[in-house]
């Protein structure tokens, strides 16, 4: 084989293996558009209100957070030790009144 033929082959092969790749992408592609599509949870936005405070024994001060639309309190301090936020509890205020409302019949 003179050297132009085998630059020529080597090419072919190069272009063969280059369509082989964009054939393979290509069907990736449409196996991800075919998919099933993740969608939102649909929760809608909450109205906070937050209010500082000291808790008796504990030395950070606490913040309580208060979601009014969904009716739900969360309890958080500051840890310098680890230099992130620490919930110290969580509450759902509806399902408190559910159970108190219950408690009374």
């Amino acid at each position: 084989m003179r050297p132009r033929e085998r630059h020529n082959a080597r090419r072919r092969s190069g272009v063969k293996m280059l369509l082989a790749v964009n054939a393979a992408l290509l069907a990736v592609l449409g196996a991800m558009r075919l998919a099933p599509q993740a969608d939102a949870q649909g929760r809608p936005r909450g109205e906070y209100l937050m209010l500082a405070g000291e808790v008796a024994g504990a030395k950070p001060q606490v913040v309580w957070i208060l979601d009014q639309v969904h009716e739900e309190l969360v309890a958080v301090s500051w840890s310098r030790e680890r230099g992130e936020l620490v919930g110290l509890g969580f509450r759902s205020l509806a399902s408190d009144s559910v159970a108190s409302t219950r408690g009374r019949n």
